[in-house]
């Protein structure tokens, strides 16, 4: 069984860079940490007969989000803005270890209970997918207008991702237009993947729709939505396909993606300048530099899990939460009218109030993110690691099982838009990134009730089972 000894590989590689971390060669043991990853992409299309899997784009982003920082640190300048050494790189590279070990357990564990079945179970429901599509990619670029003027405006908008992040935020009520779009993207991806020829108007139609939301994404620098909608829609895409040999075009559409979207982090002060028509002066030299640092993944927020890590540790621990954190952090997602009291505050901006306290004068959204490892550990301590990435390999092994099985477009399309999860719970903690998924839920129960209010289902069963039956 491949994927058993593959599973088996990743746990020693990871062994051994425990071993190499405990020796303080903080230089060797990210060379293995590296492979460990590797091995465990691997792994996961042994146990999946496929490259195009949502698990694979968790332990991608977990590469970026752990391996980036300490990479910088040991490699590079050794700095990693606003975080100041000392960096805790081989504690870190430790727990980064005991996470891949429980992640693999985790997965192998529904494998080995759970066979992987032989064949995909074909769509049982019969809905429009391209009126889905348009209809929520036009309800989310009409809820970001509502956002929009109701956050002051186009003034507001040409202020800068700052000023328009504190506005909306003082907003209550704000539609979930990003959500809504994302869930547009992934119908459009189911579309295109289930009609044949003839399909360039339908495309047209739904740039057109979607284009003033990607325009103001364009214009705020707005990074993590284009990246959520194209692997939404991209997920959606190969939902229905198998990809046992290595995509390497795949790799190289992610390069380039990549190198579209990090330099929206280094100019994007510049953008609404530009778009309103005030000069930018920017020297050639400087510009490059610019350009280059925005391409190093550590100095964004690909380092910071890192660096709220290592600040943490040097400021040592309290008591731990043993759990509550987890189901304290869902309640991000209930708006604050509708909770009973005053909502607890994320572990997130108690983070920044301790280390970053001039940060909440910014915005109350301002912060330099946090870490599920941090989390983890701020739980369970040493054993949070991999106990938590143990339950996250349940969970993906599940949704991949499902994925197959299922036959719903409904879970298709929920499986897409939980890359969003997968891209974001590295920087975040679990509950909060969880909190994107449970509005996914929502929204697709409301579409759910909708589509069955206008063309029943169990009636289609019912007359399907009697013009079947013997007179």
């Amino acid at each position: 069984m491949n994927s058993l000894k593959w599973g088996i590989f990743v746990v020693l590689l990871a062994l051994g860079t425990l071993g190499l971390s405990a020796y303080e060669q903080p230089r060797w043991s990210w060379f293995l940490a590296f492979v460990t990853m590797l091995a465990l992409l691997v792994m996961l299309r042994h146990t999946w007969g496929s490259w195009n899997t949502l698990s694979h784009l968790f332990v991608v982003f977990l590469m970026l989000y752990t391996l980036s920082g300490p990479f910088e640190v040991l490699f590079g300048s050794g700095e990693i803005p606003p975080f100041q050494p000392p960096f805790a790189t081989s504690a870190w590279l430790t727990d980064v270890a005991m996470a891949g070990i429980g992640f693999t357990i985790g997965t192998l564990f529904i494998r080995l209970v759970w066979a992987r079945p032989s064949a995909w179970k074909p769509f049982s429901q019969r809905l429009n997918l391209f009126g889905w599509a348009l209809a929520f990619l036009c309800a989310g670029t009409l809820s970001e207008m509502v956002n929009l003027m109701r956050a002051g405006g186009i003034s507001t908008l040409l202020a800068g991702k700052a000023v328009y992040q504190a506005m909306t935020v003082e907003v209550r009520l704000t539609l979930p237009s990003s959500i809504l779009a994302m869930i547009g993207f992934a119908f459009s991806g189911l579309y295109l993947s289930s009609s044949g020829s003839g399909r360039s108007r339908a495309i047209m139609l739904l740039m057109l729709c979607a284009s003033p939301l990607l325009v103001i994404h364009l214009l705020m620098g707005q990074r993590l939505q284009i990246a959520s909608y194209t692997l939404a829609f991209l997920l959606a895409l190969t939902y229905p396909l198998s990809i046992p040999r290595f995509p390497a075009k795949a790799i190289a559409i992610a390069l380039f993606l990549y190198l579209f979207i990090a330099p929206l982090y280094g100019f994007r002060w510049a953008f609404p300048m530009w778009f309103s028509g005030q000069p930018i002066e920017l020297p050639p030299e400087t510009a490059r530099r610019l350009f280059l640092s925005s391409l190093n993944p550590a100095v964004n927020e690909f380092g910071s899990p890192f660096g709220n890590y290592s600040l943490q540790l040097q400021a040592g621990y309290d008591d731990f939460l043993y759990g509550s954190s987890y189901l304290r952090e869902l309640t991000t997602v209930i708006p604050s009218f509708l909770y009973p009291g005053e909502k607890p505050q994320s572990l997130t901006y108690e983070f920044r109030d301790r280390f970053f306290p001039a940060w909440s004068m910014r915005s109350r959204v301002a912060g330099t993110a946090f870490s599920n490892i941090l989390e983890a550990r701020l739980n369970f301590a040493d054993y949070g690691p991999v106990l938590v990435f143990f339950f996250y390999g349940i969970l993906l092994a599940l949704m991949e099982g499902q994925r197959a099985q299922s036959g719903s477009i409904w879970f298709a399309v929920f499986y897409s838009t939980f890359t969003l999860w997968a891209m974001t719970v590295h920087r975040s903690t679990t509950g909060g990134a969880l909190g994107s998924a449970l509005w996914v839920l929502l929204l697709l129960g409301v579409a759910r009730i909708i589509a069955e209010v206008r063309n029943p289902q169990w009636v289609m069963r019912i007359q399907k089972s009697s013009s079947s039956s013997p007179a």
